[in-house]
């Protein structure tokens, strides 16, 4: 099962199981592997799970940048959610 298979699946698991947060991170994740299916398309090339990978490492990253500035303003809440978050994109 490739990761664009399995985020798919989860998005429907979570739909079924009424999980809003986790249904919310797996539509994130699709958004952003479109975006790079276009970007793929633009240069010729085809994307590969390896691609998506980048792109998942990508989000990693930018939630772990929120959660520095989260905490420095001492949003706690925010903190959970951004944690919450990076949580589902490890799954793949």
């Amino acid at each position: 099962m490739s990761i664009k298979q399995a985020v798919k699946a989860l998005q429907i698991t979570s739909m079924k199981a009424k999980d809003k947060e986790t249904l919310a991170t797996a539509r994130m994740i699709t958004s952003a592997i479109g975006n790079a299916e276009i970007d793929a398309r633009t240069k010729n090339k085809e994307l590969t799970d390896s691609d998506i990978m980048a792109t998942l490492r990508s989000m990693i990253k930018s939630r772990q940048d929120s959660i520095a500035l989260y905490e420095k303003a001492g949003a706690t809440d925010r903190v959970q959610a951004e944690q919450n978050e990076i949580n589902v994109i490890k799954m793949f």
